[in-house]
């Protein structure tokens, strides 16, 4: 039974947008800063956006996938700085979130609650903060689809046209940021393409063809530069994974099978009558309970989670709710919220039609881009789960009564408060910690970024050591996940050794050549965490530098304070006679 559209007054609508106001505000003016920043992936980011700026160049780590040329483009306007990026990317968000939502389902009714607690979910989720390879594709795809149902609703020719040539230049865009998503892009035009003659009106052909056109320029001046050759050099650790094609299926369809046996006996129940007293007497609603279940169990894992933080209980005992991170937890269970509104939104409405071609996008572009990176399949849904709770929760209020969204409302505000409960311990490596005193750095592109007294030390030591032993007129090695001394240090990375992961073995050939060219040369080494790794391949490449180091200078050997503490800093080659000590 479909229920009314009403948003039940003005009060809720004026509540959602007063939380909403005060979440983003707390989130740009204290979160973004006191976030610190982040020696791995961003520091990666950052580096390749700034070397682009400012020197010209196209990094060969991951040619593959220029999201950073995006990055560049934005300091062109808003200088080099580390902190205006992140605000771009929020800013960013939050229209795709709103483009996307007022596209699907419109701006009436009772979307005029969800829309703000949508936007809440898609402000504090994802991995990183900055425009990346990862989180591109569907924050372009989302802004893409939502600007083209957008411009159908308006009857201004001019309107109209310019809606869907951006909506075409977003969706291109879509694909610029991650080449490996372009399989899911022709896919998505070719139905754009479909549509516009099943409805036997060409205009609605406007997006798709002027995306096949920005796209072919884009592409085309940017292999210019680059050169077709360097396209086809994939980086270690990226490729065609068809040892991850079992997983990716499997998380994709885990939990539509799981919401598929809970439709089927719901219906079986239904038909038997046992459902029409709950129905008659509590206003039963499938959906409403499905969210409610769905919410509790993560829930579950969430306290379970805290209780592991607070060291109450051990991290990985044998029972039946596991210590998984918030990073695990969280995208699962948007993805779950998603899911239950495939099952149980409004087949009859045109926000529920929109709404999955959005979830078929998406899937298609989360499983290409896990297929081909070297991401974790159990967390690769995160750069989307914020747009997943938000298309699911306003595919789900067609379903739900007064109930309902009460239910609605609490599903929002859990996801919310893990992604903070997440964001307080640090994220997925702890790197930073959002309390505590917080000092800002000495150097200018990091002006507004705090961090904490001892991080601050760190990249004092840093800089100092740099300029002692004469590090800037020499090659220059970074790792393990600590590109961001490049971007720090405006040093240039060698050649498709921009980022070495904490698995820097792999990269035992390219760092040879280097130490064993006679030229001279530094490295920083951090630890920093006990990640994932080849110890025979770290040990090897550890040896190879000791051996050929003439100094071995010792940075931060304390108990830990905080990660990456435990800066060693290497120079070579050594001279004849003598040792690294």
């Amino acid at each position: 039974m479909q229920q009314p559209r009403d948003g039940g007054g003005h009060w809720p609508v004026v509540l959602a947008w007063c939380g909403f106001a005060v979440l983003a505000l707390f989130f740009l003016l204290y979160i973004t800063p006191r976030k610190g920043a982040f020696f791995g992936d961003e520091g990666w980011y950052m580096y390749t956006a700034f070397r682009a700026l400012r020197h010209g160049e196209l990094d060969l780590f991951l040619p593959q996938a220029p999201a950073y040329l995006f990055n560049t483009a934005f300091m062109t306007i808003l200088g080099a700085g580390y902190l205006p990026l992140r605000w771009v990317y929020t800013l960013c968000s939050m229209a795709a979130g709103v483009a996307i939502m007022t596209g699907v389902g419109g701006a009436r009714g009772y979307n005029k609650v969800i829309i703000p607690l949508g936007l809440c979910c898609i402000l504090v989720a994802g991995l990183s903060s900055v425009v990346n390879y990862q989180n591109g594709p569907s924050l372009f795809l989302l802004m893409g689809l939502g600007l083209y149902w957008l411009s159908r609703k308006t009857v201004q020719p001019v309107l109209f046209v310019g809606g869907q040539i951006a909506s075409g230049l977003c969706l291109a865009f879509s694909s610029m940021v991650n080449f490996t998503v372009a399989p899911g892009l022709v896919l998505i035009c070719l139905w754009l393409l479909y549509t516009a003659w099943r409805r036997k009106d060409v205009r609605l052909a406007v997006s798709p063809l002027s995306c096949g056109v920005f796209y072919s320029l884009m592409l085309g001046v940017y292999l210019s530069k680059l050169g077709l050759g360097e396209l086809f050099n994939i980086p270690k650790g990226h490729g065609f994974h068809f040892e991850r094609l079992q997983d990716i299926l499997a998380l994709g369809a885990l939990v539509p099978a799981c919401w598929a046996l809970y439709w089927l006996i719901e219906r079986i129940a239904g038909r038997a009558g046992a459902t029409s007293k709950l129905q008659n007497r509590y206003a039963y609603n499938p959906a409403s309970v499905g969210l409610f279940l769905a919410t509790l169990v993560a829930a579950a894992y969430m306290v379970r989670f805290l209780l592991v933080m607070a060291m109450i209980l051990p991290p990985f005992p044998l029972t039946l709710v596991p210590a998984v991170h918030p990073l695990i937890i969280l995208p699962q269970y948007a993805y779950a919220v998603l899911c239950l509104a495939v099952f149980y939104g409004d087949w009859t409405t045109e926000l529920q039609r929109r709404g999955v071609f959005c979830v078929a996008a998406l899937l298609a572009y989360w499983a290409q881009q896990t297929f081909y990176s070297d991401i974790p399949v159990n967390i690769s849904m995160v750069f989307a789960s914020g747009y997943f709770m938000a298309l699911g929760l306003m595919m789900l209020s067609t379903r739900t009564g007064r109930v309902g969204r009460v239910i609605i409302s609490i599903s929002a505000v859990f996801f919310v408060a893990g992604c903070l409960v997440h964001l307080y311990y640090g994220g997925w490596t702890t790197e930073t910690r959002l309390t505590g005193p917080k000092v800002e750095l000495d150097n200018p592109r990091f002006s507004g970024i705090l961090e904490s007294p001892e991080r601050a030390e760190t990249f004092t030591k840093i800089k100092q050591a740099y300029a002692e032993y004469g590090c800037k007129d020499k090659v220059l090695i970074t790792f393990r996940n600590t590109s961001l001394i490049y971007y720090y240090l405006d040093h240039k990375a060698p050649k498709r050794l921009s980022y070495i992961s904490q698995n820097f073995g792999m990269y035992m050939e390219e760092i040879r050549a280097i130490l064993e060219s006679g030229r001279p040369w530094c490295v920083f080494y951090s630890e920093n965490v006990d990640l994932i790794s080849n110890e025979e391949e770290e040990r090897v490449v550890m040896e190879l530098i000791e051996t050929h180091a003439e100094n071995r200078v010792v940075l931060g050997n304390d108990e830990p304070r905080h990660l990456y503490d435990d800066f060693i800093l290497y120079t070579g080659p050594k001279s004849s006679g003598n040792r690294a000590e």
